[in-house]
C-alpha cells in the first residue's frame, strides 16, 4: 500500500516482482510520516514522540493493518511498515513464520 504515492511506477514494479517471488502473503505499507498514517487510518497520536514511542507506533500500525487486511491468513503472513520522516519501520509476522526469525529479529 502506497497511499501517499510515494514510489515511482518503477519503483513499484521492482517492489511487486521481489515480493512475487516469496512463498508467504507479503504486503508493505509506505507512509510518509506516523501522522499520515494516522490521518489515513482515521487514527489519532501525539504529534511529538520520543524514538521508542515512535517504535511503539509503528508496531502498532504495523499489527492493525497487519489484522485488517487479514495477510497470510493471520498467522502465515509478513508485513512491512515504513514511515519515511519518522526513520521508523517494522516487520510484522504471523505466528506460523515466527519460528524461522532469529532471535535477533523477533524483539519489536
Amino acid at each position: 500500500s502506497d497511499p501517499e504515492g510515494l514510489l515511482t511506477t518503477s519503483g513499484r514494479a521492482a517492489v511487486e516482482k521481489v515480493l512475487r517471488g516469496c512463498p508467504n502473503e507479503v504486503m508493505v505499507a509506505l507512509f510518509q510520516s506516523l501522522n499520515h498514517a494516522a490521518a489515513h487510518l482515521n487514527v489519532s497520536w501525539p504529534s511529538r514522540t520520543s524514538p521508542r514511542k515512535r517504535q511503539e507506533l509503528i508496531f502498532g500500525l504495523a499489527k492493525l493493518l497487519y489484522n485488517v487486511w487479514k495477510i497470510g491468513g493471520l498467522s502465515g503472513g509478513i508485513l512491512y511498515a515504513l514511515a519515511l520522516q519518522d526513520r521508523v519501520h517494522h516487520l510484522y509476522v504471523g505466528r506460523e513464520l515466527l519460528s524461522k526469525l532469529g532471535p535477533d529479529e523477533r524483539p519489536a
